[in-house]
C-alpha cells in the first residue's frame, strides 16, 4: 500500500519531503523521488505504485488528508497569499485559472468523498497524460523497458491515445477577448487589432501587509517544447532568467540597494 511504500522509501535514507514529495500547479501533478542510483529500480516500483494506487483511497485516507489540506489553507492566509491570489485572479481574469486555484474549493475539500476522489483520478490519471522523467546517474537495466514494467500493472489496461499537445489555448481562456486570450491564442489576420497587447493595472492592499512590492506579468502564447528548436528556446529563456534573477540579486547586496529583493 501507499504507507509501506513511503516507509521502505524512508528505510533507504529516501526522507519525505527533502527526497520525496509531491505538487499540484494549474497544470499538472508532479510526484517525485530523489534516490541512490543503486536503488533506482525499486524506487521506480515504489513510484508506481504510489500513483498507480492513489485512486484507491478509502473514506479514512480522505478524512484525513483533509484535515491535513485545511490546515495548509489556513497557514497560507497570510497577507503574502492573499496578495499573489489577488494578482492571479487579476492575471487570468475571464478563464478558468482565475476561479480554479490549485489547492482547490473549501467546499469541495470538506465534503469530497473516496468516490469523489476516484472520478477525478480515473479521468486525469490516464495513461496518455502521464510522463516518467528519469535523470541521473541511472543503472544499465534503468532503460524504458523498467519503467514500462513498472507501470504497466497500473495503467496497461486503461492505455488510451495520447492527447494532442500542444493543447489549444481555449481550454483555459474560453473568452476570445479576455486579457491573456488575445496574447495566448494565436489571432486570426482580421483580428490584429483587436488581439494588440493591452495593460491592466491592479492595487492590493492589507492591513497585515508588511512591505510594498511590485508584480509585473507578461502573457505570451504558450509553445510546447516539442521540437529540438523548441527545446533550444525554452533552454535560452531559463538561462536568460538565471543571469538575470543573479544581476538583481547582486544590485540587491549593494550598500544602498534600489529595492529590498527583486526577481524574474
Amino acid at each position: 500500500g501507499r504507507w509501506s511504500a513511503l516507509r521502505e522509501l524512508e528505510a533507504h535514507g529516501v526522507q519525505f519531503g527533502s527526497h520525496q514529495n509531491a505538487y499540484t500547479s494549474f497544470e499538472e501533478t508532479v510526484y517525485w523521488l530523489h534516490v541512490p542510483a543503486d536503488f533506482f529500480s525499486r524506487a521506480v516500483e515504489l513510484l508506481a505504485a504510489l500513483v498507480g494506487e492513489a485512486g484507491a483511497a478509502t473514506d479514512a485516507d480522505v478524512d484525513a488528508e483533509r484535515k491535513i489540506v485545511l490546515e495548509e489553507w489556513r497557514q497560507g492566509k497570510d497577507w503574502g497569499q492573499r496578495a499573489t491570489e489577488h494578482h492571479w485572479r487579476h492575471a487570468f481574469s475571464s478563464s478558468r485559472l482565475a476561479e480554479r486555484l490549485p489547492i482547490g474549493t473549501l467546499d469541495v475539500v470538506r465534503t469530497a468523498t473516496a468516490e469523489t476522489i476516484k472520478g477525478f483520478y480515473d479521468r486525469s490519471y490516464a495513461p496518455g497524460a502521464l510522463a516518467v522523467v528519469a535523470v541521473g546517474a541511472l543503472p544499465e537495466e534503468g532503460g524504458v523497458a523498467l519503467l514500462d514494467k513498472a507501470f504497466a500493472p497500473f495503467f496497461a489496461s486503461r492505455k488510451t491515445p495520447a492527447p494532442a499537445w500542444p493543447r489549444h489555448a481555449d481550454r483555459f481562456f474560453p473568452d476570445s477577448q479576455a486579457f491573456g486570450a488575445t496574447m495566448v491564442c494565436r489571432p486570426a489576420p482580421s483580428d490584429e487589432a483587436a488581439a494588440a497587447p493591452r495593460v491592466r493595472v491592479s492595487v492590493f492592499e492589507d492591513a497585515e501587509a508588511t512591505c510594498a512590492y511590485a508584480a509585473v506579468s507578461c502573457a505570451r502564447r504558450y509553445e510546447a517544447a516539442t521540437t529540438i528548436g523548441g527545446f533550444e528556446k525554452w533552454l535560452l529563456a531559463d538561462v536568460y532568467a538565471a543571469v538575470l534573477n543573479r544581476r538583481l540579486a547582486k544590485l540587491a547586496m549593494r550598500p544602498e540597494p534600489p529595492f529590498h529583493s527583486a526577481s524574474a
